[in-house]
């Protein structure tokens, strides 16, 4: 796949004491399995590799920073707060996020419903385009957006972050040390405090206020190479309480009459993986569970305007053959796995409005992947079947060639389907988070879609170049329109085919500490009659400019990062007529931070966010939903101490 990867710049995390990583080992995302992988991640053909070190303090607006090295991710904000990962154009629920090895499941729903935990122990994080998993589920059409988490040390470390700001003030205290049985290598508290933002205006933008607290604790114990196998376990804890940005395309008070809407969502993750050695066999084995508790308020008497809870579930068993060389000159791999989910939507006592019904939702899965490798030539292909509410399939073709050690390139054939959520379905009510009705249609079967997509990557002494496109034939696209019923707008959902085509490019330029990275996709959806399609994110340009050294009596980091967002011309009739417009403007965003290292335990950063004060809101955000901006100018300042 299309390999954003930035050389050097993955040596060392952003602002951290250490200058470079410790040899922990990762996980590897690919076709069909998540496998264990020594060393620092690798490029690899099969998938796309958006990896980075990010600040792991409790501020979830860092995630933002992963967009930087990957043309293809975007970020939908609601009101500078949740964070919904838009790829190739499309978000919501065709983005599989996997956190704790597997699916999160908090993106359905509202435009409100985003990314709410923080990175606490999350080490980096790996992109995988197209719906090309087969490991993951048939649900991620656009790609899969992959957390990994930080692997045992060799040593003790503690380390404290204090952050503010404009609006923003929090800490962070954790422990990452070595495997000690049942005892956790790493230990994380964090809390984050958000003020009401000012857009670029000076206007204060009422209910973006909130906070978040988290609790993540990581552990490791076993051997793979013992009889009873290695196992890691992992618990994260959040909490967060946000308010809702009221505009006028929103059903809320005046900014003189402030309602207080707000939300709060409550999270409880649990994962348990194991691997075995069983001869030249490797079984691995994953247990996981998502809670998320959500409440929808308005006005000072803490009415509830709507609240359920989300219960998700998954049982997976995978069984790996690695290479084994069938001549002197190739090799073959096979993967054998069998998954049951299960997904249950629970109204909450006390709520006024049950926007969803009670519903439940989940399959039995197995699939089958195998992967040939002759001299310079990488064949592979699988298929994956799902039984349950809605029988769907996926399947997979791929051919790689590496002519050279410096380049190589792949050409990939898949199948992708995706049963339609409870929200898509069921939807009917004020839906207060996403200030909008939501209408659903029961009706709905599953998306299926072909994709075919291309790319080459060719490495130089100075400059490494990526190219890459793709084309999808979708036969029942789900999209929410938005609708003009007796003078209210309402939102529905319906299906229809659509065609996607697009395309990505980048240039690494990197010559000792300096680092340019300029990147460009874009996405051309439309209806069969030409018709644009809704909820597209328009193209976005970007350049990364990057200084590091650590040879400096104080090392120093300075990292700047520009993204153009092209103007949205092609709207569907549907959204020309809710936005009484025929385009939505472009935007410029410029964001800089400079880290230095004072001491072996003392490091300082400061950052500015939205350095041109631009006034913005992403075509796909609650900002833009509602009608307000997101914030203008903003700074922190970060001090890490660790000892």
């Amino acid at each position: 796949m299309f390999l954003p990867i930035l050389g050097g710049l993955l040596s060392a995390s952003l602002g951290s004491v250490d200058s470079l990583p410790e040899p922990e080992f990762y996980l590897e995302l690919t076709e069909a399995h998540v496998c264990a992988s020594e060393g620092v991640v690798q490029t690899n053909e099969a998938a796309t590799f958006a990896a980075v070190r990010p600040f792991a303090q409790g501020d979830p607006l860092q995630m933002r920073r992963l967009s930087d090295q990957s043309p293809s991710l975007q970020w939908s904000s609601a009101g500078g707060q949740s964070l919904k990962p838009v790829l190739r154009g499309l978000g919501g629920n065709r983005v599989l996020t996997a956190f704790q090895g597997w699916r999160y499941d908090n993106l359905q729903g509202g435009l409100d419903h985003g990314l709410d935990f923080p990175l606490l122990g999350v080490d980096h994080a790996e992109i995988l385009l197209g719906p090309n998993t087969l490991a993951l589920g048939t649900d991620a059409l656009s790609g899969v957006l992959y957390f990994t988490d930080v692997r045992p040390k060799t040593s003790h470390q503690r380390q404290f972050q204090g952050f503010g700001g404009t609006n923003l003030v929090g800490g962070q205290w954790s422990y990452h040390g070595p495997s000690q049985g049942l005892t956790p290598y790493f230990i994380g508290l964090s809390s984050a405090n958000q003020s009401e933002y000012r857009d670029a205006h000076g206007d204060t933008v009422h209910g973006s206020d909130g906070h978040t607290r988290a609790l993540r604790a990581l552990w490791n114990w076993g051997s793979l190479e013992a009889s009873r196998g290695q196992h890691r376990m992992s618990f994260t804890a959040t909490g967060r309480q946000l308010g809702v940005p009221e505009g006028p395309l929103a059903h809320v008070d005046s900014a003189d009459e402030h309602s207080g809407h707000n939300q709060t969502i409550q999270g409880l993750y649990w994962a348990l993986e194991s691997q075995w050695k069983k001869g030249v066999w490797r079984v691995r084995s994953h247990q996981g569970m998502n809670q998320s508790i959500r409440e929808e308020k308005e006005g000072d008497d803490v009415h509830i305007g709507f609240a359920m809870r989300m219960l998700s579930s998954t049982t997976s068993a995978t069984r790996s053959m690695p290479f084994s060389s069938l001549s002197l000159q190739g090799g073959m791999e096979e993967t054998y796995g069998i998954q049951a989910f299960s997904r249950n939507v629970r109204n909450l006592p006390g709520a006024d409005d049950q926007v969803y019904p009670d519903a439940q939702q989940g399959y039995l899965a197995g699939f089958y992947h195998r992967a040939l490798r002759f001299k310079n030539l990488d064949a592979s292909a699988g298929i994956r079947g799902e039984w349950g509410t809605f029988p769907v399939w996926s399947g997979l073709a791929r051919l790689a060639w590496t002519p050279r050690e410096n380049s190589h390139g792949q050409l990939r054939v898949s199948r992708g389907s995706r049963a339609p959520q409870l929200e898509e379905r069921y939807a009917y009510g004020n839906h207060i988070g996403a200030g909008r009705f939501e209408i659903g249609d029961s009706t709905l079967g599953p998306e299926k879609l072909w994709n075919l997509d291309a790319q080459w990557h060719w490495e130089g002494r100075i400059v490494d170049f990526q190219v890459g496109g793709f084309y999808q034939r979708y036969e029942d696209f789900i999209a929410l329109n938005p609708e003009e019923r007796a003078g209210d707008w309402v939102f529905v959902y319906g299906a229809a085919p659509a065609v996607l085509t697009g395309g990505e490019v980048s240039a690494h330029a990197h010559q000792g500490p300096w680092h340019l990275q300029a990147a460009y996709a874009g996405v051309y959806a439309q209806r069969p009659d030409g018709e644009a399609l809704p909820s597209v994110a328009p193209s976005k340009w970007s350049a990364v400019l990057r200084y590091q050294n650590a040879t400096h009596k104080i090392p120093l980091m300075v990292h700047v990062v520009a993204e153009y967002f092209d103007t949205k011309t092609r709207l569907a009739k549907s959204e020309q007529l809710f936005w009484g417009t025929t385009s939505l403007p472009g935007y410029l965003l410029l964001h800089a931070q400079v880290a230095a290292t004072l001491s072996e335990r003392a490091s300082v950063e400061l950052g500015v966010d939205n350095l041109l004060n631009a006034a913005y809101a992403h075509p796909l955000s609650l900002a833009q939903q509602v009608g307000v901006l997101e914030p203008g100018r903003q700074a922190r300042l970060t001090l890490i101490y660790q000892w």
